[in-house]
């Protein structure tokens, strides 16, 4: 993390002291014979901004899931309000498919998961109606998975869904992993040709099992993200931990306790404690970013499994922006990484946002 130094003030005191709050270093500049103090800036802490919309008649209610673009469009599961919007410019929203017409036979119900493709393809988890749409990227959408009804068989076709939540397209293999917090499992659909259901990964069994990924337990999982070595991580929503799947199919308990043990702490790997990780991102560096709901705030993990609370307070309830330390949110949801920026909805019905952390 670089720091960058924005501000020298020289004091002609001789005051021997080093003084740390936030951000700002006092301390002595030992090349000044009059114990000058140098406060020197440092720009390494996060900035919680919100989002203000435009263009919309009827205001976002319940956002839950976002997802972003290549050319910087945010897309928004507007949940409350039974509809998908396109957001440019961080500012301006326009409605891109509503419950109003059904898609194959399916209405558009409760949206919890967006994926999105480089070519703009954006697949919708159609969480209340127990189905995958794909919208191409002309905006015509489509029934990609699912019928409708809820179930678990493997046939895409079918009714292979309880609840299509998190999604994540893993685009050097062509994968669709869906979350199925009911199922308690993650599907995996291969989109190369026609689409088909490859696996259904866990056993189905809730509890908090390592193993084969067939034999694997998970607990209510919400969200998914690949990062570039293939590795599959799940926000095991009902166990407060981060699982990890392999290429090879195996699955380890990557951060969080390995006993369903909530709590806030930081740490390294099993150190950790999560309450109910929601969704979850990854940047270029293979960083991962989660939205602890349970706790309020946004946690980073690196590859090496260290476990920070980059935003946000435990167990504070607000909508207050400014320094990540500081910040409060109120029901975190969804989140996605975009050119070295975090967005991350809020759905409490009566503060419903999408906020932005710019990282340093």
């Amino acid at each position: 993390m670089k720091q960058k130094i924005t501000t020298f003030l020289h004091f002609s005191l001789p005051i021997l002291a080093a003084f740390f709050s936030g951000n700002c270093f006092l301390f002595p500049d030992p090349k000044k014979t009059d114990n000058t103090i140098l406060l020197a800036l440092i720009a390494s802490q996060p900035q919680v901004s919100t989002l203000t919309l435009t263009g919309l008649s009827v205001p976002i209610t319940k956002p839950e899931a976002i997802g972003v673009l290549s050319n910087g469009s945010l897309i928004l599961g507007d949940t409350g309000n039974n509809r998908i919007l396109r957001i440019s410019n961080e500012s301006t929203a326009s409605v891109l498919l509503d419950s109003s017409s059904p898609v194959g036979g399916v209405t558009l119900t409760s949206p919890e998961g967006i994926s999105t493709k480089s070519d703009g393809t954006i697949f919708v988890g159609n969480t209340g109606a127990a189905s995958v749409f794909k919208i191409d990227s002309a905006g015509t959408p489509t029934l990609f998975a699912g019928n409708g009804t809820t179930g678990n068989t493997s046939t895409i076709t079918t009714n292979c869904f309880e609840e299509a939540e998190g999604l994540v397209f893993e685009s050097s293999t062509g994968f669709l992993y869906v979350a199925d917090p009911p199922n308690n499992q993650v599907v995996k659909i291969d989109t190369n040709g026609a689409p088909s259901i490859s696996n259904r990964l866990g056993s189905g069994a809730p509890g908090i099992v390592d193993g084969a990924e067939n034999s694997a337990n998970f607990t209510d999982p919400k969200g998914a993200a690949v990062d570039s070595q293939g590795n599959l991580f799940v926000s095991d929503t009902g166990n407060h931990a981060i699982r990890k799947i392999t290429p090879s199919g195996t699955v380890s308990t990557f951060a969080g306790s390995k006993f369903q043990i909530s709590g806030s702490s930081d740490g390294v790997g099993n150190s950790a404690r999560f309450n109910s990780p929601y969704a979850i991102t990854i940047d270029p560096n293979n960083n991962l970013y989660l939205v602890d709901s349970g706790n309020q705030t946004v946690r980073k993990i690196t590859p090496d499994g260290v476990v920070t609370t980059i935003a946000g307070i435990p167990g504070v309830i607000g909508n207050q922006d400014g320094m990540a330390s500081s910040a409060s949110f109120d029901s975190p949801r969804g989140i996605v990484y975009h050119a070295g920026a975090l967005y991350v909805t809020t759905a409490n019905p009566s503060s419903s946002k999408i906020r932005k952390i710019q990282l340093p």
